[in-house]
């Protein structure tokens, strides 16, 4: 029922024509992570967590684009594939989020676009769903109306300044409870993301310009 991905949109603050309130709602503070929630006509809340990591950009990256590794970051993720890349900054996912108790599994497609800025040393990954790529999996349910971003801002050599946020539909009824879950899963992944970048196999990775 944890249906973080990895996620992404706009340089500018994240907008969804649901949205109803420019308030946002603080979740958690701990661990110098921060996460907040804002409330859309739909039910389903926009949750956004930010941190800032001793991990560089290019670490951070390599993590997020490594299917492999995605089971041990994004919370509660079950299964993840490179589907087609597109092209060196355009990429198609496919993962399965683990739901407890008596849900189906939840999967989603992920159409993910990498941007960087140079003069303010910025780097985005934004990400929409993809919910029609295919017909559907037996026993799992498709997430709709994805869309997010991850902002990454070079702060030095070794210290990223993060910002993830994410909005979706699990199609499940939109409840309170089911707004903690996200905004749980989004402090669990942001938690989990900087542990596993600081791993030899991605510390010293080098895949984006950043001088």
């Amino acid at each position: 029922m944890n249906y973080a991905a990895l996620v992404l949109f706009l340089l500018l603050p994240f907008s969804i024509s649901q949205a109803n309130s420019n308030t946002w709602q603080l979740k958690h503070d701990a661990n110098g992570i921060q996460v907040s929630q804002q409330a859309t006509t739909s039910g389903y809340a926009i949750t956004r967590g930010s941190v800032e990591v001793d991990s560089s950009v290019d670490a951070l990256i390599t993590v997020i684009q490594d299917n492999s590794a995605c089971h041990r970051w994004l919370h509660q993720c079950r299964q993840s594939r490179l589907v087609q890349q597109i092209n060196q900054k355009t990429r198609l996912d496919y993962f399965v989020i683990d739901a407890p108790f008596l849900y189906a599994d939840r999967d989603m497609y992920t159409h993910s676009e990498l941007t960087f800025d140079q003069v303010n040393q910025t780097l985005l990954i934004s990400i929409l769903g993809k919910e029609a790529y295919d017909k559907g999996k037996p026993k799992r349910v498709r997430i709709k109306d994805l869309k997010g971003f991850w902002r990454m801002k070079k702060l030095s050599a070794n210290k990223t300044a993060v910002t993830y946020q994410v909005y979706n539909n699990p199609q499940i009824a939109p409840s309170g409870f089911l707004n903690n879950v996200l905004a749980n899963s989004v402090f669990h992944t942001l938690s989990k993301l900087e542990k596993v970048s600081k791993e030899n196999k991605y510390r010293d990775a080098q895949i984006i310009e950043l001088k």
